[in-house]
């Protein structure tokens, strides 16, 4: 019983849903089911209840009922597929249904021989004709002429022309005129109703279009002035920073921000030979820096246009199809072929080549799209100007915080420098190391080559270092023939040990001055935050001195 009352509630939700929808097949499908239920029950129920003396036999009520109920069948099977089922069979039904219908009024009254009321059936069947279907004008013509021909030839069969005979034709003739009349009106209403709805949602689908696309711009607007206004305050950073590897750091820190697909990154940059890395987030830019790429190795060197931006889908084939066996092993080590898809573009410095900045995802290979691209684009553009910016304001300064001889950092920008050092390690409770650097034999040089041989002594000692050194380390010229190197994070033994190999590297590289071969030596002393002392006054005291001490320890065992 409930299934049932839920059944006519639905039956009522679809019929007054009925015109809301934009399209015949609905309206005929459900009309004939209510068409076919409502003549199967007349039938049935005239086939029990009608005085049988009045009728031919009753067996047509019978078999119009069975037929009826067939048909409602079959369209309660196409309404419980939601209208989705479509077959020649169903067409053919649909196209016969109203057919059937005027047939059975005509039979019913073929069976009423010899009674004035037979033209009832007829009535009924002409009036549910003419609700059931939205008919098209050929299908109306047929329908709303062959009823009455047929329908008045089954009354001259039996009456010939009797005044009953005529008076059948004039109430049938008028019942089908007005059946085709209104059957016109429904059919011209609903083909405006329907080329409305369709105009309506045709205006609907292009304002929902152009919604999106507002939307989508708005979007980009929105990143592109997120990635300006973060650009402007990298800049002003700048200003407080001259160290391009930060600059570079906070560019692409600032690019994950403003593109959220992006899970990590990197920024590598041409030194004239290899690629660098200079930057990354997610990464451990310090195991990332042992490793270099060539330009070949880089996916851009496979477009036709290197500095157009790309998604990459799977680096790992790719780099394997490209890049030399022991780099990848080394990327592989690293974690840096595990992305599922990588959003790149390269950008350039005074028309020449530059770099690359790439934004890593490690869950899906399709998540980034056009509007990625063109924001990485952006990215880069802004990545252009930052460096110019950057370029130029390191020339404006050059003469006041690095040496013109040696390009080392100046003794005031190195106070600087190592009181900013010194207070980051308080602040993390992370070691420092100092080391303080004298060339010996300098005056020597000078006196057997001439004033120019201890400038190029220097020059010589100084690009020799900063070509060694990490890209963290700083090194400052004091005065003279005194520098200093500024190991963050590190002690003294880690610190000795390089000091040893860069002295190696210039036992095994001597200077060249008049053709003659000229090892440059120095000494050194280490002192390292805090374990030698938590006083910074006395962390430099302390290296100078054990840099003294190894100068005379240098200078007696040169002695023997």
């Amino acid at each position: 019983m409930l299934r049932f009352v839920r059944y006519i509630k639905k039956l009522y939700i679809d019929i007054k849903d009925l015109r809301s929808r934009n399209d015949v097949e609905h309206y005929d499908v459900l009309m004939g089911f209510v068409s076919s239920i409502l003549i199967a029950i007349l039938e049935l129920t005239s086939y029990f209840f009608i005085d049988l003396s009045q009728i031919k036999s009753a067996d047509v009520y019978l078999l119009s009922g069975i037929w009826m109920i067939m048909q409602t069948i079959i369209f309660y099977s196409v309404m419980k597929t939601d209208y989705k089922t479509d077959s020649k069979f169903l067409k053919l039904l649909m196209f016969l249904h109203p057919f059937m219908i005027i047939g059975i009024g005509i039979v019913v009254t073929y069976n009423f021989q010899g009674f004035s009321n037979q033209i009832y059936s007829y009535i009924i069947a002409v009036f549910a004709a003419s609700l059931i279907q939205m008919y098209s004008p050929k299908k109306r013509i047929a329908i709303f002429v062959l009823a009455p021909l047929f329908f008045n030839y089954a009354i001259y069969s039996v009456h010939g022309f009797s005044p009953l005979f005529f008076e059948n034709l004039r109430i049938s003739l008028m019942l089908s005129l007005l059946g085709y009349v209104y059957t016109t009106v429904q059919y011209n209403t609903d083909v405006k109703r329907r080329s409305l709805l369709t105009q309506l949602e045709k205006n609907n689908y292009v304002q929902k279009e152009s919604y999106t696309e507002l939307q989508e711009a708005y979007s980009h607007l929105d990143q592109s002035h997120r990635i300006t206004e973060g650009m402007m305050r990298i800049t002003t950073e700048i200003l407080e920073n001259d160290q391009f590897d930060d600059v570079l750091q906070m560019v692409l820190e600032e690019a994950i921000k403003v593109v959220p697909k992006a899970q990590a990154g990197s920024i590598l940059i041409y030194n004239g030979e290899v690629m660098e890395y200079r930057a990354a987030f997610g990464y451990s830019l310090k195991n990332l820096q042992k490793i270099t790429l060539k330009i070949d190795d880089l996916f851009q060197s496979q477009l036709e246009d290197m500095y157009a931006p790309a998604i990459i889908q799977d680096l790992k084939v790719f780099d394997e199809a490209h890049v030399e066996g022991e780099t990848v092993k080394k990327l592989h080590e690293e974690g840096a072929l595990v992305a599922q898809s990588i959003l790149t573009c390269s950008f350039k410095h005074n028309d020449q080549f530059y770099g690359s900045i790439n934004l890593d995802n490690f869950e899906s290979k399709t998540i980034f799209d056009e509007t990625d691209k063109r924001m990485i684009k952006h990215l880069a553009k802004q990545i252009e100007i930052t460096i110019a910016i950057h370029k130029l304001y390191g020339k404006a300064i050059t003469q006041t915080r690095y040496d013109v001889l040696t390009q080392a950092v100046s003794r005031r920008y190195h106070q600087e420098l190592l009181e900013k050092r010194y207070e980051e390690a308080r602040k993390t409770r992370s070691p420092f190391a100092i080391c303080s650097i004298d060339l010996n034999n300098l005056k020597e040089l000078n006196d057997q080559f001439g004033h120019n041989a201890g400038d190029e002594a220097l020059r010589y000692f100084s690009n020799i270092i900063r070509k060694l050194k990490d890209n963290n380390v700083i090194f400052s010229r004091l005065g003279g023939d005194e520098f200093m190197l500024i190991y963050p994070d590190s002690v003294g033994l880690d610190v000795l040990d390089k000091i040893e190999s860069m002295r190696q590297f210039f036992s095994e590289n001597p200077l060249i001055l008049n053709h003659e071969k000229v090892i440059v030596t120095f000494g050194c002393g280490i002192a390292t935050y805090p374990y030698d002392s938590d006083v910074l006054e006395d962390l430099v005291n302390l290296s100078d001195q054990r840099m003294y001490d190894n100068k005379t320890l240098v200078k007696q065992q040169n002695q023997k």
